[in-house]
């Protein structure tokens, strides 16, 4: 799948937020609350996350490749409002890094894609949670969560590995995983490097946070 510029820029139809209040001060940043979803997998793989609205799309990649736990070996693109964003090596995108988050002027429900992999085709639905988020700071202590700008706040089940062959040949190894005596899994034990203790269903807040704190 090639994603396809449209001939309009929905920027230029939409009015953009103002930075300042009613005296002419700054209004302190605000941060969303997204929820990332990779589609067709069931059980769902999911994450929420928090970032500032102001959080370029390049930067936003940077997030959502590290709360998923892909390795951005592959090229990507969000889907919003109809256009192409990416870094540059995609044809007919507009440039990632041009665009913040908050230029689209995000509203609670608003949906939008992240495509990764051109040849896998794993596509991920993003929804806007909260435009407005604060945190509840004992609740993130009982999960282990210093507050920042960015973080992941839950998730469910591992990312899936890279160049698995997308939706269908993840969901083949699945099963050979299964059986270890098979003939299937030794082939995936071939080609594939993964670890033999690889669980589908973990998912490890911690960690992710601590890749995210290194950014």
């Amino acid at each position: 799948m090639r994603p396809r510029r449209k001939p309009s820029s929905p920027l230029a139809m939409r009015p953009q937020p103002s930075t300042l209040d009613t005296k002419g001060e700054s209004m302190p940043e605000k941060s969303i609350q997204l929820k990332i979803t990779l589609k067709g997998m069931r059980p769902p793989i999911w994450r929420r996350f928090v970032v500032p609205a102001s959080i370029r799309l390049d930067k936003l990649h940077d997030v959502v490749q590290m709360v998923m736990g892909w390795d951005s070996s592959h090229l990507y693109a969000f889907d919003i409002f109809g256009e192409q964003y990416s870094d540059g090596d995609l044809d007919d995108a507009e440039l990632a890094h041009k665009y913040s988050l908050k230029k689209f002027n995000p509203y609670k429900g608003m949906k939008f894609s992240y495509i990764y992999d051109f040849g896998d085709d794993w596509e991920h639905e993003i929804v806007v949670e909260d435009t407005d988020y604060q945190p509840d700071v004992k609740k993130l202590a009982r999960l282990g969560i210093t507050p920042s700008k960015i973080m992941c706040i839950a998730g469910k089940r591992a990312c899936p590995i890279e160049d698995i062959g997308g939706i269908w040949g993840y969901e083949g190894f699945l099963e050979a995983l299964k059986d270890p005596s098979s003939r299937k899994y030794d082939y995936y034990m071939k080609i594939f490097d993964f670890d033999p203790d690889y669980d589908s269903e973990s998912f490890d807040l911690h960690s992710v946070n601590e890749c995210i704190n290194m950014l």
